[in-house]
């Protein structure tokens, strides 16, 4: 094997070795939509749903958009715990992730629940007819 080679070989086993509960026993999550900044994962087992990020955008934004009728109630990121989320509808959650790592894709872990009502209520926009 070339140097190269080897250095690859490296950094997805590093990788991996972190965030492989998002790769091993896992399938594409059903019931969730193409986000465009990655994708996310279903545990086939446990059903815990991943999202990788594999383009991070400019912002270091990413927004969670979970099927309806769900909540986020954790997230965290493999390797070092807990990570914070804001919320910013029903169904549809805001994370900040750090730029600048060469380490492979982000992966966050989502716990999810049923959404128990309205986060708030939906204000009116004067300019649209119900």
């Amino acid at each position: 094997m070339a140097p190269a080679e080897v250095e690859i070989a490296r950094r997805v086993g590093e990788w991996l070795a972190v965030n492989g509960e998002a790769v091993y026993g896992c399938g594409y999550a059903e019931g969730w939509e193409y986000p465009g900044w990655g994708y996310y994962t279903r545990d086939t087992s446990s059903g815990q749903v991943f999202a990788v990020v594999t383009r991070l955008p400019a912002s270091g934004r990413v927004r969670l958009q979970l099927p309806a009728g769900l909540e986020l109630t954790g997230l965290r990121t493999p390797g070092t715990g807990a990570h914070p989320y804001n919320r910013l509808a029903d169904s549809v959650f805001e994370v900040e992730l750090r730029a600048g790592s060469e380490a492979g894709p982000a992966v966050l872990a989502l716990e999810t629940g049923l959404l128990a009502g309205p986060a708030s209520e939906k204000e009116p926009n004067p300019d649209v007819l119900d």
